[in-house]
């Protein structure tokens, strides 16, 4: 009993021992990474899903943070200094402390600072004012030991990534009903990502961009919001629920979000005017527009540079591993198998002295190519292929585990 039991260990003398359940499980996160890497197109998708609930979470938490404001000034939503009649301004007087007064405070009917008094008094964070779907990145109020009570406004679209209901109507718009605090109805959009508005091959008009909501589909693209690549845009409406919507007629009687409407009664849904005054009272006119294009890098970019991530997280695990027992090998090569039937090439580790623990080539995974809209059905299937070999991997590796551990005992 003691002889097998010391058989069974892993001495400095040289001797082999059993698979451990820590083995197991690091070939497993192995086996898991490796998987990631070969349908990495798949999970480029997954994790733009995940950005775009992230993305909503801010929306909601902006749409909790107005509703208190609201609350603390009287059923009004936030704005600055309001002239009726002039014309809508953004991203001024960023440096001044009091955006209410002063030579260098924000302008008139400035749509960024009045956005920006939630920072200033609620207690919601400039991260939540940044699509984790862009490069864009998040204020840090000048830097140092600066806060938000340093500045009056956000400096430009590059550190904010969400447009705001236009709160400074004319005086027709308020003939017409049209007001901008927590009366507003369920809905009419609040905010929502960034207001493309005619940045590079954008328009959300219907000059050369969608004219209703019937256009097609490439048109609507053209109208999309940025942040999300022109698939579509998270919106926040009046009664505090955010949905991501596939095109900007999403507002009341189908009103295009991003321009005003072109009728006094909603009966048209759009116009060529992005940046104006609303003209009634369901008219949802988010501002202010994109001056930039939100994303650094193509998507085949970001795919080449996360597959290298992961190779780089792969490198560190077989750093940590002992890969000179026999079990090991052998699960290597059932991995290295399976790899191969999915198209995947995957490098042998050199074999060390035995019982030494070996510095580890990683597992080196040729980069997939670039997804595209009509290979859904081969990213399903090298899903579900990957999904198989670690279950499998895990059922087969504890069963083996329990046996070694029966063998031990008896």
């Amino acid at each position: 009993m003691t002889n097998r039991r010391a058989a069974g260990r892993m001495h400095l003398n040289g001797r082999s021992r059993a698979f451990t359940i820590v083995d197991l499980l690091v070939v497993l996160l192995i086996v898991c990474l490796v998987s990631s890497v070969v349908i990495s197109g798949p999970l480029g998708h997954a994790r733009e899903t995940a950005y775009r609930v992230k993305c909503g979470s801010n929306l909601r938490q902006i749409g909790q943070a107005m509703m208190l404001y609201a609350n603390e000034n009287k059923g009004n939503y936030p704005r600055t200094i309001y002239k009726a009649g002039e014309p809508v301004t953004q991203y001024t007087g960023v440096d001044c402390k009091n955006p209410f007064e002063g030579d260098g405070r924000p302008k008139n009917n400035d749509v960024t600072a009045a956005l920006f008094l939630l920072v200033r008094t609620q207690d919601i964070s400039a991260v939540n004012f940044i699509c984790p779907s862009t490069d864009a990145e998040v204020y840090t109020f000048g830097g140092g030991d600066h806060t938000a009570q340093d500045v009056s406004n956000f400096p430009s679209d590059q550190n904010l990534s969400y447009s705001f209901i236009n709160p400074y109507p004319d005086a027709a718009a308020v003939t017409q009903g049209y007001r901008v605090n927590a009366t507003v109805g369920a809905e009419v959009a609040i905010a929502a990502d960034m207001n493309p508005g005619k940045f590079g091959d954008s328009d959300v008009t219907p000059a050369t961009g969608p004219k209703n909501e019937m256009a097609p589909a490439a048109l609507m693209r053209k109208a999309n919001s940025l942040n999300h690549r022109a698939d579509g845009e998270n919106v926040l409406f009046g009664d505090g629920h955010v949905e991501f919507q596939q095109n900007p007629f999403c507002g009341v009687r189908r009103d295009n979000i991003y321009t005003v409407a072109g009728s006094k009664d909603g009966s048209k849904t759009t116009s060529e005017t992005i940046a104006g005054s609303p003209v009634w009272q369901g008219d949802s006119v988010l501002l202010p527009g994109a001056t930039w294009n939100p994303h650094k890098r193509t998507p085949e970019q970001e795919e080449v540079e996360e597959t290298k991530a992961m190779q780089r997280e792969i490198t560190d695990a077989f750093k940590r591993m002992d890969t000179t027992t026999p079990e090991f090998q052998a699960m290597k090569q059932a991995i290295e198998a399976k790899l191969a039937e999915q198209g995947g090439k995957l490098a042998a580790p050199p074999l060390a002295a035995p019982g030494a623990v070996a510095a580890v080539t990683p597992p080196v995974v040729a980069a997939p190519a670039p997804s595209h809209e009509g290979s859904s059905g081969a990213t399903m299937l090298l899903i579900g292929i990957a999904i198989g070999v670690a279950t499998s991997l895990l059922a087969g590796g504890m069963v083996f585990v329990m046996m070694k551990n029966q063998k031990r005992a008896a």
